[in-house]
């Protein structure tokens, strides 16, 4: 994955999650889901597996670009 902001490489990385498996608390999740009375996980349920990257400081208005090779990639502006 390769992480921009504002035109300027922040992180690059190669391999997999930070976790080794990014599933590994998917069972926490779903009981917690379940105490939580949502009733567990659901079919169609998006699960996010955290950060690829670490976590950056974004400024207002800046533009953010990610792109996994191979699958594709995502941009945004920060709102002010």
């Amino acid at each position: 994955v390769c992480l921009e902001i504002d035109g300027t490489t922040v992180a690059h990385q190669r391999g997999g999650h930070p976790l080794a498996n990014p599933l590994h608390f998917l069972p926490w999740l779903a009981t917690h889901a379940d105490a939580l009375g949502h009733g567990g996980l659901q079919a169609g349920d998006v699960i996010a597996t955290g950060t690829w990257t670490g976590l950056h400081p974004v400024p207002p208005g800046a533009r953010v670009r990610a792109e996994f090779a191979g699958i594709g990639e995502v941009a945004l502006t920060v709102s002010g």
